[in-house]
């Protein structure tokens, strides 16, 4: 339609409107065309053509409505609801990228549910077992002070002594998070207890030596 008036209003030009026929000009894609390249292509033909002009109105090109060749489904998409939301606001390989990938990222998030419910526990005992499996050292040098026969104490508590000298040096050397280091003063206060017990051991052996 080309409206009354629209080349020179003032001289009434032309003086009614006129019905046009024009060939449809239509932007064909082949069917192997990656689905993202269509939506740049649909998107470059709208920032051309979808200006007001003499013949047609604001946003009326690129359209589906004259064509009789098959429309691409997302080309229908970007004629009924414009470029993609994610295009909007990210980067053309960003938005793609996770348009092409939701289903992925929606099992990932399933997924990731659980786990972030074990993983702070899995944490927590991470953190706890440098300081537990000292303990079980502790236990062999209670065991060991405990079992040993009348005559080999002053041995064995000396050798015990050493190795509690070398537990408490490498638990020194534990790194852990504030919120943990009352544990690591306990772990440090029942090496000194099992210490006590070694010397009072060898203290009374050595009396029992010297008469």
């Amino acid at each position: 339609m080309l409206p009354r008036g629209i080349v020179d209003i003032g001289k009434d030009i032309p003086a009614h409107d006129y019905h046009l026929i024009a060939p449809t000009a239509t932007l064909v894609a082949h069917e192997s065309l990656h689905p993202a390249l269509m939506g740049l292509l649909l998107q470059a033909a709208h920032r051309i053509h979808s200006g007001t002009d003499w013949f047609s109105r604001q946003g009326e090109f690129p359209s589906d409505k004259y064509t009789e060749i098959p429309v691409a489904h997302e080309a229908e998409k970007f004629y009924k609801n414009g470029p993609p939301m994610l295009q909007r606001y990210l980067s053309f390989w960003i938005a793609n990228f996770i348009e092409r990938m939701w289903v992925v990222i929606v099992a990932l998030g399933a997924l990731f549910l659980p786990l972030s419910k074990i993983i702070p526990p899995l944490y927590v005992w991470r953190i706890r077992s440098r300081i537990y499996r000292w303990y079980g050292q502790l236990r062999l040098v209670e065991q060991a002070i405990e079992e040993v026969a009348a005559a080999d104490k002053q041995s064995v508590a000396e050798k015990q002594l050493r190795h509690l000298d070398e537990i408490e040096e490498k638990v020194n050397r534990i790194t852990i998070p504030l919120s943990y280091a009352e544990e690591l003063y306990g772990l440090r206060s029942h090496i000194h207890f099992v210490r006590s017990r070694v010397q009072t051991m060898l203290t009374a052996s050595m009396g029992q030596a010297a008469q």
